[in-house]
């Protein structure tokens, strides 16, 4: 019986040497997990942050154009802008194309300080000088009202360049689970009517057949500032190996230097080189 248990605790022994074999030092790899580090700041915004930059929401008021016939069959064509500062304008003229508009202050009461044009349904028309606000880019009814428009010109503005990039710091089994919540949507309840979690970003064709890159404007992040890690306190966690490692050292969050906790990264290595297998933020 001693003799069994003898071999069994050198068979014990022999797989741990066996499983140690091989583990880096924390030197070996220190320079490239600072690497990673740094680098996966720029790739958590994009994955857990608040991703690129997207147009404001806003619809085109000439989309609204309507037209009034006078009489004589004189026609006026006009539509509504809402100034955030004059308020309410109404932009009109006589041609439906080709024309410069004319524009009119709609006010509710009348002003005592100026004369105005006409005076409709208890409203008061008075002629201004207005340069409208000319934007770059408008939505249309046909884009998905639960996603907005990244701004084309931004560095990461498609799929593809997300996965690009990311895929510089973190593994390729860690990416796989995120793909398909990024960019697929995932199922997490069988009641079809809430139970879908929809991607966070999508490639939308416009009935034009344009397509524009899309940002879900539901989405709340779970990063939302920077966690800066202490390297010089890093230390490898026993039950790493040659191929593997656990990282353990202090951190603190951006905001808060002062408030230090232990937190473990594992890095994987993957076609001969290191890569973050866990998250940063």
């Amino acid at each position: 019986m001693k003799k069994i248990l003898s071999i069994f605790l050198c068979l014990v022994i022999l797989s741990l040497t066996l499983a140690s074999c091989g583990t880096p030092d924390i030197e070996e790899i220190r320079g490239r997990m600072e690497e990673l580090i740094d680098a996966s700041y720029g790739v958590n915004v994009l994955l857990f942050g608040e991703g690129p930059a997207t147009y404001e929401r806003v619809y085109d008021p000439k989309a609204s154009m309507q037209y009034y016939e006078a009489e004589g069959g004189q026609r006026y064509y006009y539509y509504y802008i809402d100034d955030a500062e004059l308020g309410k304008i109404l932009a009109y003229r006589t041609k439906a194309y080709g024309d410069d508009y004319e524009y009119l202050l709609v006010k509710e009461t009348p002003d005592a300080s100026n004369k105005s044009v006409y005076e409709s349904d208890g409203k008061y028309y008075y002629s201004i000088e207005y340069t409208p606000t000319e934007r770059e880019f408008y939505y249309d009814e046909t884009f998905p009202k639960d996603y907005d428009v990244v701004v084309v010109g931004e560095k990461y503005s498609s799929i593809e360049a997300i996965k690009q990039y990311a895929e510089t710091v973190y593994s390729a089994e860690y990416l796989a689970s995120l793909y398909e919540t990024l960019f697929t949507g995932v199922m997490v309840s069988e009641d079809t009517s809430s139970g879908l979690l929809m991607a966070r970003y999508i490639e939308f064709e416009s009935e034009s057949g344009q397509v524009w890159f899309m940002k879900s404007n539901d989405y709340k992040p779970l990063s939302t500032e920077k966690r800066i890690f202490d390297t010089e306190t890093a230390k490898i966690l026993r039950g790493s190996n040659a191929s593997r490692v656990r990282v353990e050292m202090e951190s603190c969050l951006e905001s808060t230097p002062n408030e230090k906790v232990k937190v473990t990264l594992t890095l994987v290595k993957q076609d001969g080189e290191w890569f973050l297998d866990s998250g940063t933020y």
